[in-house]
């Protein structure tokens, strides 16, 4: 068997080793890493085993190569989530970035719930559930909306300048793992 060199689907490699997935948080409810490729460039052949969910942080012109399958492009834009269910299906596939701006997207692994309220976690006026899945809850919070103190810790994706209640400025394009009970605020207008 060829040793894993990501040059090939056959020879592909982890996502952890894939170098332009950089890791930013890994505990034990989530694996979260930022994927940045330059205009006409390609990550590696990699593999994905866990569900994920995609955070767009920027438009982006995306060719998604998988095994045995002609290249698909497609337009991606920014301040979207997607999930994928790698666990299930595992993912081998090759991203090369089609468009004239950086392709800037953060991928988070949800390895398992945190502990806490299930349902009790419903957010104030301005919050929106954006995705709902076993494995994820994704809320959107609108400009200028109420703080919001979930029941258990969780991953904040920024894609605009917000805050926690007490101070922790978190910049756009930032990440975090918040705590129970941390109050995430947002920018009026």
């Amino acid at each position: 068997m060829s040793r894993p060199d990501g040059l090939s689907a056959a020879t592909c490699v982890a996502v952890y080793d894939e170098p332009d997935h950089k890791a930013e948080i890994a505990n034990d409810f989530v694996y979260a890493y930022r994927v940045r490729i330059v205009p006409g460039a390609h990550t590696l052949w990699h593999r994905h085993t866990e569900d994920t969910v995609y955070f767009a942080l920027a438009a982006a012109r995306a060719q998604e190569e998988l095994p045995a399958q002609d290249a698909v492009v497609t337009e991606i834009p920014c301040n979207v989530a997607v999930s994928r269910p790698h666990k299930a299906d595992p993912l081998v596939h090759r991203v090369t970035n089609r468009g004239a701006a950086e392709f800037h997207m953060v991928g988070a692994e949800a390895l398992a719930r945190p502990p806490g309220a299930g349902a009790g976690d419903a957010p104030p006026p301005g919050w929106t559930l954006a995705l709902e899945t076993p494995r994820f809850l994704v809320w959107r919070g609108a400009t200028g909306c109420a703080a919001w103190a979930p029941a258990r810790p969780g991953l904040v994706v920024a894609v605009a300048a917000c805050a926690l209640a007490d101070g922790r400025p978190l910049a756009p394009a930032g990440l975090l793992w918040a705590a129970a009970d941390d109050a995430l605020t947002l920018p009026a207008g």
